[in-house]
Formats: C-alpha cells, structure tokens, sequence
C-alpha cells in the first residue's frame, strides 16, 4: 500500500525487504548457535557463547583488574539502594588504588597477579 509519502513508502519498502531475507534464511546462518539457550524465555537473559572452543586460554588479570573487580563488588554490595554507575565507581576504586592503597596491599594484589601469571 501507498501512502503518498516517498519516506514512508521507501522506509515500508525496505521492512518488506528485510522481513523476506529474514524469511528465507535457514536458522543456523540467523545465529542461533551463539546463544545459550536457543528459545528467548521472558524474563530471563540469554547469554553469547563463547567463540572457539580450541582457542587458548585468556591470560589472567593483573593485580589492578583483580582489585577493580573485588572492589566493584563489594561498592555494589555495600550500596543497595543506590543507583550503581559503572564510570564513577572505576573513578573511585582507580583513586583507592593510587593512593588509598598501602604497598603491602599493592603487593599482595601483584603477588596474586603474578603467581596466576606463572601458573598460565
């Protein structure tokens, strides 16, 4: 149908496209290998796979990603009702670790990183 409007006709035009490809595509090229679970249950998440099973294992964090991550964590849980931003709590937690941070604590946190590091 025709609505006299040459945007609305071409953008109506072009979902009549997409919705024959997504038509006659066969389900393993639409992608659903990726996902966990292959039907959408509502109220839940389906999550990516992860990509090649014969790939090598990721080299372990360093001391500072492992002390992003627990304290992150920890910010999270010590603040329930507060409204959590990813960029101010890293501002936080980046300043703890330059300076509110003994260099005992530092080490302890290199030490972990560098003994996972051996161990890889």
């Amino acid at each position: 149908t025709r609505s006299g409007c040459p945007r609305i006709d071409k953008l109506a035009e072009l979902q009549r496209g997409l919705k024959r490809r997504a038509r006659t595509m066969v389900p393993e090229s639409r992608g659903q290998d990726r996902w966990d679970s292959s039907t959408k249950i509502k109220g839940s998440r389906r999550r990516r796979i992860k990509g090649d099973a014969n790939a090598p294992p990721e080299p372990p964090p360093s001391g500072y990603v492992t002390f992003v991550g627990q304290m992150t964590c920890k910010i999270r849980h010590d603040r329930p009702n507060e409204r959590h931003s990813q960029v101010k709590v890293i501002g936080e937690i980046s300043s703890l670790w330059k300076s509110g941070l003994s260099k005992a604590e530092r080490e302890r946190y290199d030490q972990f990183a560098t003994e996972a590091q051996t161990e890889y």
